[in-house]
Protein backbone atom coordinates (compact mmCIF):
# COMPACT_ATOMS: atom_id res chain seq x y z
CA UNK A 1 0.00 0.00 0.00
CA UNK A 2 2.83 2.71 0.74
CA UNK A 3 4.70 1.60 -2.42
CA UNK A 4 1.40 2.11 -4.19
CA UNK A 5 1.13 5.96 -2.63
CA UNK A 6 4.76 6.93 -3.52
CA UNK A 7 4.50 5.19 -7.14
CA UNK A 8 0.62 7.41 -8.14
CA UNK A 9 2.88 10.98 -6.15
CA UNK A 10 5.76 10.40 -8.44
CA UNK A 11 3.72 9.56 -11.40
CA UNK A 12 1.43 12.91 -10.54
CA UNK A 13 4.82 15.04 -10.71
CA UNK A 14 6.82 13.13 -13.15
CA UNK A 15 5.11 11.38 -15.28
CA UNK A 16 8.54 9.70 -17.24
CA UNK A 17 10.60 9.21 -14.05
CA UNK A 18 12.86 11.50 -14.92
CA UNK A 19 16.20 11.78 -12.81
CA UNK A 20 15.82 15.32 -11.89
CA UNK A 21 19.34 14.75 -9.72
CA UNK A 22 20.80 17.92 -12.24
CA UNK A 23 18.26 19.88 -11.98
CA UNK A 24 19.03 20.28 -8.00
CA UNK A 25 23.05 20.41 -8.70
CA UNK A 26 24.32 16.69 -8.47
CA UNK A 27 26.40 15.90 -11.02
CA UNK A 28 29.39 13.38 -11.32
CA UNK A 29 32.04 15.74 -9.22
CA UNK A 30 29.71 15.71 -6.76
CA UNK A 31 28.76 12.43 -6.59
CA UNK A 32 32.37 10.98 -6.61
CA UNK A 33 33.47 13.67 -3.91
CA UNK A 34 30.26 12.36 -1.76
CA UNK A 35 31.09 8.60 -2.43
CA UNK A 36 35.12 9.56 -1.20
CA UNK A 37 33.81 11.04 1.88
CA UNK A 38 31.57 8.22 2.70
CA UNK A 39 34.42 5.93 2.27
CA UNK A 40 36.31 7.68 4.79
CA UNK A 41 33.71 8.35 7.14
CA UNK A 42 32.01 4.70 6.99
CA UNK A 43 34.29 1.39 7.92
CA UNK A 44 34.27 -1.05 5.28
CA UNK A 45 32.02 -3.65 7.44
CA UNK A 46 29.32 -1.32 7.79
CA UNK A 47 29.55 0.40 4.19
CA UNK A 48 29.13 -2.83 2.37
CA UNK A 49 26.37 -3.97 4.52
CA UNK A 50 24.34 -0.68 3.59
CA UNK A 51 24.92 0.27 0.08
CA UNK A 52 21.77 0.22 -1.53
CA UNK A 53 19.56 -0.06 0.92
CA UNK A 54 17.17 2.16 1.69
CA UNK A 55 14.60 0.60 3.95
CA UNK A 56 11.80 0.49 1.26
CA UNK A 57 12.38 -3.78 0.07
CA UNK A 58 14.03 -7.13 1.71
CA UNK A 59 17.85 -6.98 -0.18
Amino acid sequence: MEREWKETLVNGMNPEWKDLAIEIGVDEEYMRSVKEFYDVMVPEEVSSKSVGDCGSSPQ
